[in-house]
């Protein structure tokens, strides 16, 4: 019995939709991230052709199942530096709200660490709530 675990590899084999009209409506293709703007994109391609024919790179349409991961401290973080930058001057209580976000941001990440060992390898059930990883680029298919 196979089952899916997180920690695996997974290719995704998909109908294209195109809402533009284009020729790659109805085709089926594999899921990939190019990288470039956080683009997902399906490169058509038939389901029993192979990636060495095409000539492409099996590892840009892989992607790894992890478990739903929270990064609300560090969004908030991210936020608060770029506002923080375009002050002229730090004040007090700035500096205070940074370090409390610094420290929210360092547990958060822990946290998601201790999430990802705790399930590496186990097998999914109906229900469990997961992300797909792009290998490569690290960026989440949504």
């Amino acid at each position: 019995e196979e089952t899916l675990s997180v920690g695996d590899l997974v290719l995704i084999y998909c109908t294209i939709a195109a809402t533009d009209g284009t020729e790659t409506q109805g085709q089926t293709g594999y899921i990939r991230a190019t990288g470039l703007n956080s683009e997902v994109v399906a490169m058509p391609m038939e389901g029993d052709e192979s990636f060495k024919q095409s000539g492409c790179d099996v590892r840009d349409y892989l992607f790894n199942v992890v478990d739903q991961l929270t990064y609300t401290a560090q969004k908030d973080l991210k936020r608060f530096k770029k506002y923080t930058a375009k002050l002229a001057t730090n004040h007090e209580s700035h500096i205070n709200q940074m370090r409390t976000l610094q420290m929210r941001a360092t547990e958060e990440e822990q946290r998601n660490t201790d999430i990802a060992a705790s399930r590496a390898q186990k097998p999914l059930s109906y229900g469990n709530i997961v992300q797909l990883q792009h290998l490569r680029t690290k960026q989440f298919l949504c």
